[in-house]
C-alpha cells in the first residue's frame, strides 16, 4: 500500500506540469501540428563516441576507489586541431546523469568550449551510473553495490578521481573543478570532510549547487513527507538501485519527437521539476537529452536528498536513525558538514527560476564559504536548473562568465565581482530536497521500476550463500583471495578472482586457471565448499585464478559501451576465445612470472573458449598453457536432447524477432533467484527444482543434494548475449564446430568467403583431457568422443557414470570421480 500511494502521489505530480496561465499562454502561441525531427546520431553514441564524432580526441580512464568501485573518466586532451590542453578542468555531473551531460549538445557544450580554450578536460562518472558499473568484489546486482549516497561519492569517488587526474597530468593543486547540481553536493561533502585532500583543486565553480534545500519550489516537494517510504522500498523490496525503465525512456523519447502536444507534455514535465523556461529549451534536442538521461543511482542517494529537506535547513550526513547514528557518528543525530573548513576558492552561479537550487539557498551557501569569490545571478529571469546544461543561450548567459572566472584565476587576480542583487521572496513551503536534474523520464518510469522490482526480487536476499560474491565466499571459508581487473583488446573490463594462499596462509606456486560455463560466473568453482575444485587446488598448493566472461555480473564494464547498448552485447563465444582468454592468460603469466606453466580447467562454455583459442592461436596457446582439462566441453552439439535443441534453435530461427524488439541479451537471474529462494519451501518445491534441472541438464541419480539446489540456482543466471545463444544454436543445427554464421554476404565481408570457416581442431597442440557425463543431455558422450577424435594431442577421454552437465560442478562425488584425478595429473606435469 505504501508503494502504491507513493506511485499515485508521483503520478499526480506528473499531471500538474505548469500553471493554467502558462499552458494557456503557450497554447495561444502555437498550434497543434505534426513535426518529425531528424534523428540525431548522437542519441545512439557513448560519451567518447560523441566526442570523436565532433572532431575531438577522446580517452577513457579507469580509477578504483578506496572502497572498490571502478569509475570511468572520459578525457578530451586537446582541441579540434590536436593542440594539447595545458590547464586541467574536471567536470562532474548531477543526479541521474553521466559525463554525456557535458557533450551531448555539441554546439553549446562546456567541455568542447573548455577544450578549445586550452584545457585538458576530464569528465567524471559517479558510481552506479551508466559508465561506472563495476566493483572489485561486488557484482552490480548485489545489494551491497548500491549501499551509497552522494556522501560516499564525495568521500571516495572524488578523491580517487581527482588524485588520478593530478597524477596523470602532474597538475596537483591546479585542477579547476566545475560541478552541476549533485556534482556540487559531492564536492562540498568532500572539501568539508577532507579539506587537505581537496587542495588538489585550485578553484571550484558551482552551477546550481544542490546543498541547502530549504526553498525548493518543485512539485517534487510532495516526495519529502514520504522519505520513510523511500527507505521502506529499499529495505523491504530490496530495491537498492533506482533505474528508470529503458523501454519507457525510449517511448518517451519517441513521444517527444512526434506531435506538438506530446512535445509539450515532455517539456512541461521537465519544467515542473526544474522550473518553467520555454524560451531556452530547444525542443529539437529533447529526444537526444532523454536518450542519455536518466542514468541509474541508488535509492539511498534519493533518501539522503529527501532527508535534507526534513533536516530544518541543515547540510548533513546520512541519517540512519538515532540508534545507528549513535554507533556510526557517536551521537543520535547525523553530523553536519562543516563548510567553514572548505579551503578551496569557490564561485557560485544560480538561476532565478531554478526550482531545485533556489537563489536564497545558493546565497546562503555563499555566505557560509569563507573563500567564496562570487555568487553570480544568470541574467535571465526564467533560467532554470537544467538550463545550465541545455539552454539555447547558455554560452552567452553562463559559460562566457565561467571563462571570465577562469581568466581571473589564471591571472591570479581574483577581486570580488559585482554581484547582481537578489530580490528576497516570500517562501511559503518547506519542501523536498533537490533531487537534482530528475528529467521527465524518471517520473514516467517510476511505476514500472517499482512494480518490476517488486515482482522479481521478493526476499531472495535472505538466502545466505547465493547472496555472497566469489571473493566473499573465499574469505568466509578462510582462504586468502584477491581480485584482479583485466582489459581485453576490444575494450571489455574483466574480473579475475584469485586464491593465492590456502587456509594455512601457504601461497600457491603453480598457477591454475578455471573458466566457467554459460549463464555462470566464478562462483561456480567455490559455492559448494565441500567439493569445490578451487579450494581443493588451493589446499594442494596451487595458485588458483578464476575467470569471469564478458557480460556476467563481475565483468559488466566496457571502455566505451555500456550494458544497455546493443554494441556491448555484440559478441559470442568466439570473441571470448579470441579476446577474453588471451587477455586473462597473459595477465596471469605476467603476474606470476610463469612461462608455459598455466594449467587450464574449463567447464561447458569454458571448454568452448579454450578450443577456440587453441585452434586459432595454436603456437601461442601451446606456449602459455601446459595442459587443459575440459569438463563437458560444448564443442560438438549434434546429439543434444530435444528440449534444449528446441529452445536454442528458437533463437536461431527467430533472430529477426530479437533484432526488431531490440533484445540483445538474455537475463534469467531474477527467475533463477526466485527458484533458489523457494527450492526448500516444501518437499514438492524441492522436487520441482530438481526436475527442472534434470530437464535442462540430464538425469543424475541424485548426485546433487537437495540442500545444494538453492546454491545451484542462486549462483546461476548470469546474462548471456543473444548472439552467443544463436552461435551455439548454429552448432546444434550443423553438428560442426565453426565460426558465427552471418549469412553468405555477411560471411564474405567477415571471413572473405561465403561458407562458414570451421575451427581447425587438428591444430590444437596443448595436451588435453576430456571428461563427459553419461547422462549429459547437452554435451552427450557421443559428441565428446567426436571431439576427442578430432584432437591430435588428446591424452584421455573419461565418461563419468550418472553425471549430467552440471554434476562436474555440483555433484557430491565430483572430487572422488573427477577432481582428484585432475590434481593427480597436474602434479605429474609440475
Amino acid at each position: 500500500m505504501k508503494t502504491l500511494l507513493l506511485v499515485i502521489l508521483l503520478s499526480y505530480n506528473l499531471v500538474n506540469f505548469a500553471t493554467p496561465e502558462q499552458i494557456e499562454h503557450h497554447e495561444e502561441e502555437e498550434e497543434e501540428e505534426t513535426v518529425k525531427f531528424d534523428h540525431n546520431p548522437d542519441e545512439d553514441l557513448t560519451t567518447p563516441q560523441i566526442i570523436r564524432r565532433h572532431g575531438y580526441a577522446a580517452e577513457t580512464h579507469y580509477v578504483v576507489t578506496e572502497d572498490g568501485y571502478i569509475l570511468a573518466l572520459h578525457r578530451i586532451p586537446s582541441d579540434k586541431n590536436g593542440q594539447k590542453g595545458t590547464k586541467v578542468a574536471f567536470l562532474q555531473h548531477g543526479l541521474f546523469s553521466s559525463s554525456s551531460d557535458w557533450v551531448e549538445i555539441a554546439n553549446i557544450s562546456l567541455a568542447f568550449l573548455l577544450a578549445d580554450s586550452g584545457y585538458d578536460v576530464w569528465l567524471g562518472n559517479a558510481r552506479g551510473n551508466t559508465y561506472s558499473t563495476a566493483h572489485l568484489k561486488l557484482p552490480i546486482d548485489h545489494h551491497a553495490f548500491w549501499d551509497f549516497s552522494w556522501d560516499t561519492m564525495g568521500v571516495y569517488d572524488l578523491p580517487a578521481a581527482l588524485d588520478y587526474v593530478g597524477n596523470v597530468t602532474n597538475k596537483h593543486g591546479e585542477i579547476i573543478y566545475i560541478g552541476h547540481s549533485m556534482g556540487c553536493t559531492m564536492f562540498f561533502a568532500f572539501a568539508s570532510i577532507l579539506p587537505e585532500a581537496a587542495k588538489t583543486v585550485k578553484t571550484m565553480i558551482a552551477l546550481a549547487p544542490a546543498v541547502y534545500m530549504t526553498h525548493v519550489r518543485s512539485p517534487i516537494r510532495y516526495l519529502s513527507p514520504w522519505i520513510n517510504d523511500i527507505e521502506w522500498i529499499e529495505k523491504h523490496l530490496g530495491i537498492k538501485e533506482f533505474k528508470p525503465n529503458s523501454k519507457i525512456l525510449k517511448l518517451l523519447a519517441l513521444g517527444c519527437d512526434a506531435l506538438e502536444f506530446e512535445r509539450e507534455v515532455c517539456e512541461n514535465v521537465i519544467f515542473s521539476i526544474c522550473g518553467f523556461d520555454k524560451s531556452q529549451l530547444d525542443e529539437n534536442y529533447l529526444p537526444l537529452i532523454l536518450s542519455h538521461t536518466p542514468s541509474s543511482t541508488s535509492t539511498k542517494t534519493l533518501a539522503h536528498y529527501a532527508q535534507e529537506i526534513n533536516s530544518g535547513g541543515n547540510f548533513q550526513e546520512f541519517d540512519y536513525g538515532s540508534r545507528l547514528n549513535s554507533i556510526i557518528y557517536g551521537q543520535p543525530t547525523p553530523l553536519k558538514y562543516n563548510l567553514s573548513k572548505v579551503e578551496v576558492p569557490t564561485y557560485l552561479m544560480y538561476g532565478d527560476n531554478d526550482w531545485l537550487a533556489s537563489p536564497i539557498d545558493v546565497k546562503r551557501l555563499g555566505q557560509d564559504l569563507k573563500l567564496n569569490k562570487a555568487v553570480y545571478r544568470v541574467p535571465l529571469e526564467t533560467f532554470n536548473h537544467v538550463d545550465f546544461l541545455f539552454a539555447k543561450d547558455v554560452k552567452e548567459l553562463v559559460y562566457s562568465t565561467v571563462l571570465k572566472f577562469l581568466n581571473q584565476i589564471e591571472a591570479e587576480d581574483q577581486p570580488l565581482l559585482d554581484i547582481p542583487s537578489i530580490e528576497e521572496e516570500d517562501v511559503l513551503l518547506n519542501i523536498v530536497p533537490s533531487l537534482v536534474k530528475m528529467h521527465a523520464a524518471f517520473l514516467l518510469a517510476l511505476t514500472f521500476s517499482v512494480s518490476q522490482n517488486y515482482l522479481v526480487d521478493g526476499n531472495v536476499t535472505q538466502i545466505k550463500n547465493p547472496s555472497l560474491t566469489t571473493a566473499e565466499i573465499i574469505k568466509l571459508e578462510g582462504y586468502h583471495g584477491e581480485i584482479h581487473t583485466v582489459i581485453t583488446e576490444d575494450g571489455y573490463v574483466l574480473t579475475i578472482d584469485r586464491i593465492y594462499a590456502n587456509k594455512k596462509g601457504v601461497p600457491g606456486k603453480q598457477p591454475v586457471f578455471l573458466q566457467h560455463g554459460v549463464f555462470d560466473t566464478s562462483n561456480d568453482w567455490v559455492n559448494y565448499v565441500e567439493i569445490s575444485l578451487a579450494f581443493l587446488l588451493s589446499d594442494e598448493n596451487f595458485d588458483v585464478w578464476i575467470g569471469n566472461s564478458r557480460g556476467n555480473p563481475y565483468s559488466s564494464t566496457h571502455l566505451e559501451y555500456f550494458p544497455s547498448s546493443p554494441q556491448y552485447w555484440n559478441f559470442s563465444f568466439n570473441e571470448m576465445g579470441v579476446y577474453d582468454l588471451p587477455a586473462c592468460i597473459n595477465y596471469i603469466l605476467n603476474k606470476t612470472n610463469a612461462s608455459n606453466d598455466i594449467f587450464y580447467v574449463g567447464h561447458s562454455q569454458g571448454g568452448t573458449l579454450f578450443y577456440v583459442y587453441a585452434s586459432l592461436f595454436p603456437e601461442i596457446a601451446a606456449k602459455n598453457i601446459k595442459i587443459a582439462f575440459t569438463l563437458a566441453p560444448a564443442v560438438f552439439l549434434g546429439h543434444a536432447n530435444r528440449v534444449t535443441r528446441a529452445a536454442i534453435l528458437f533463437l536461431v530461427d527467430n533472430k529477426w524477432l530479437f533484432e526488431v524488439l531490440g533484445v540483445t541479451h538474455i537475463n534469467v537471474l531474477d527467475l533463477y533467484q526466485f527458484v533458489a529462494y523457494h527450492c526448500e519451501d516444501t518437499p514438492f518445491a524441492a522436487f520441482l527444482c530438481r526436475e527442472l534441472m534434470y530437464i535442462l541438464n540430464g538425469f543424475d541419480g541424485h548426485e546433487i543434494p537437495t540442500n545444494v539446489l538453492p546454491q545451484f540456482y542462486g549462483h546461476q543466471g548470469a546474462s548471456v548475449s543473444v548472439k552467443d545463444g544463436i552461435h551455439f544454436g548454429q552448432l546444434f543445427r550443423t553438428d560442426k564446430f565453426q565460426k558465427y554464421d552471418y549469412g553468405p554476404e555477411g560471411n564474405l565481408e567477415m571471413y572473405g568467403v561465403r561458407n562458414i570457416p570451421s575451427y581447425n581442431l587438428s591444430k590444437v597442440k596443448v595436451p588435453t583431457y576430456i571428461y563427459c557425463g553419461k547422462n549429459d543431455k547437452l554435451v552427450t558422450p557421443k559428441d565428446c568422443k567426436k571431439l576427442a577424435g578430432s584432437l591430435p594431442n588428446n591424452k584421455n577421454f573419461t565418461e563419468v557414470k550418472n553425471f549430467n552437465h552440471v554434476d562436474f560442478i555440483y555433484s557430491r562425488h565430483a572430487r572422488q570421480l573427477v577432481y582428484n584425478n585432475i590434481v593427480e595429473v597436474f602434479k605429474k606435469y609440475q
